[in-house]
């Protein structure tokens, strides 16, 4: 039995010559005008979003490794072939697809990206939210973490998610306003067990919270209400072994892509979960958290470390 919860949850001037050194020189050029690779990783990722759109599995095949290794919250990991023949079903051209990025960071080989496609399910619009961790590699997708509304949880969105109902998202921010170490240590801060931990004092007046399969909610309230509940549940029946650690972290501007993994480990079950959390610091405040979790966690068990 606990193995089984375990266990899921990879040299003549010729021309060939001259194209090869044209094309060395091209790399050059770009390698120079974008050093930290971080425009050409994003527009590889956005080259993916567009092929899903369209379902265009040959572009995707294009942009994909063979060697990729690719998991999904709730479900684990797929090699090439079992995530071609998801995708196959899942992006087909017959059905309507836009997406809109909600945001993007990138930072050395990896892409957080957040976005939204909105389609029809059943003659009606929903709006699904993801949030996936490339890694690219000599213009490919090596590696991917993906997230998205966990389905048997929650029911689809009917609203677009990118910001709360009657308000608008967040503009673009100025330089002034952006300090990237600034924007790593607090989203740190604000993510980490500790005394800063989800507090209200690193939050702008103006902060909001969204979860995935839940919406925006008022995270404070939220809260207040779970915690009393959770302490009283831990008294109870106390985890044999907790742990809350932040893995990495993907920053770009404002934005901070968090990886969260939280391992409980109880004497007849695990609550083992793994986030995705964009945190939005300006002016050295937190002006939103969104939140990407495998909702199925307090159900499932057994997610390797990613």
């Amino acid at each position: 039995m606990t193995h089984t919860r375990r266990r899921l949850i990879q040299f003549g001037l010729t021309a060939p010559f001259l194209a090869s050194s044209l094309a060395a020189a091209s790399r050059a050029r770009a390698s120079n005008s974008d050093p930290s690779g971080r425009d050409s990783n994003k527009q590889l990722v956005k080259s993916y979003i567009d092929a899903t759109d369209r379902g265009d599995m040959a572009q995707l095949d294009s942009l994909v490794s063979p060697e990729v290794k690719w998991w999904i919250v709730s479900r684990g990991d797929f090699d090439r072939d079992l995530i071609t023949a998801i995708n196959q079903r899942r992006f087909t051209p017959d059905i309507s697809r836009v997406s809109s990025i909600i945001g993007i960071a990138a930072e050395d080989d990896r892409v957080a990206v957040e976005y939204e496609t909105a389609t029809i399910r059943d003659g009606a619009p929903v709006f699904i939210v993801y949030h996936h961790l490339f890694q690219c590699r000599d213009g490919k997708i090596v590696g991917v973490h993906e997230w998205t509304d966990p389905r048997v949880r929650a029911p689809r969105f009917k609203t677009s998610q990118i910001a709360p109902p009657g308000l608008q998202p967040f503009g673009q921010a100025a330089s002034s306003e952006i300090d990237e170490e600034r924007t790593r240590a607090i989203a740190k801060a604000f993510l980490e067990p500790g005394p800063q931990n989800l507090s209200r004092d690193l939050v702008a007046p103006n902060y909001r919270w969204w979860v995935n399969g839940r919406g925006y909610d008022d995270m404070f309230a939220f809260f207040a209400k779970l915690t009393p509940q959770m302490m009283a549940t831990a008294k109870a029946n106390p985890p044999i072994r907790y742990s809350k650690r932040v893995k990495g972290m993907t920053v770009e501007g404002d934005r901070a892509a968090v990886l969260i993994h939280t391992d409980a480990i109880y004497p007849d079950y695990d609550y083992i979960n793994r986030f995705h959390v964009v945190v939005r610091v300006r002016n050295g405040k937190v002006i939103e958290m969104r939140e990407h979790t495998d909702r199925n966690a307090s159900v499932k068990a057994g997610f390797p470390d990613i």
